[in-house]
């Protein structure tokens, strides 16, 4: 059984089980492009990074799930889901041969088999153990994709988060000064990239998030990354 068999008979069916894309607000990215492959000359590039999935909820990426065929050791794509789970800065990331699953938590070093994936609802409190007001208000809101039609580079998509977490986990403003604030914070994203507040409401504020490519070496703080 080779790869694309391995994952449409017995990897998607279990990312199904456990709630992924039938939750609501879940959802699972494939073949999911992180980079181009990195320039080599002559206008020719190194392979690029594909995830083979990310798992999504809450409009927040949370794990990436590297597949291998029904022949291959199910621990083989460790390395490379450790790779797009540090790039995509998220938490968690799988390898699976369909037959077994190997789970690592980047941020506490902790690896081993899984019985099965979490849904996502756990891998969302596993991630965020402390709730908090502002990042639901914020992961209400999607990226602009224009439709799925363009997607950001995965560096941008993390400026922006760390941005909004930022805001979420700093000291609370005052409704007077809070859209200054956070103008002044979005500001440093690199050009090309915004994040416009909405008009302040009385009961707080409400965050609308746009993304848009940036024109070539319009990156600011050095060139613009190969990938």
């Amino acid at each position: 059984m080779n790869e694309a068999e391995t994952r449409a008979e017995h990897i998607d069916p279990a990312l199904k089980a456990a709630g992924w894309g039938v939750v609501e607000g879940s959802r699972i990215l494939r073949e999911h492009g992180i980079t181009q492959g990195r320039l080599q000359g002559g206008g020719k590039r190194a392979k690029a990074e594909i995830a083979d999935y990310v798992l999504v909820y809450r409009n927040t990426k949370l794990a990436t799930v590297e597949a291998k065929a029904w022949d291959k050791p199910y621990t083989e794509g460790v390395g490379q889901t450790k790779n797009y789970a540090t790039k995509l800065a998220v938490r968690f990331a799988y390898a699976t041969n369909g037959q077994a699953i190997y789970g690592i938590d980047m941020k506490t070093g902790d690896e081993g088999d899984l019985a099965q994936y979490p849904s996502p609802e756990i891998l969302w409190t596993q991630t965020f153990a402390e709730a908090n007001v502002w990042r639901d208000r914020f992961a209400a809101i999607p990226f602009e994709d224009k439709g799925g039609a363009w997607q950001g580079r995965y560096y941008q998509d993390i400026a922006i988060t760390r941005v909004l977490e930022a805001i979420a986990d700093g000291p609370r403003p005052h409704p007077a000064d809070a859209g200054h604030r956070h103008r002044q914070d979005l500001h440093r994203l690199p050009v090309g990239l915004e994040a416009v507040p909405e008009p302040l409401e009385p009961q707080g504020l409400e965050i609308s998030r746009r993304a848009h490519a940036p024109a070539p070496g319009a990156f600011s703080g050095g060139p613009q990354h190969p990938g």
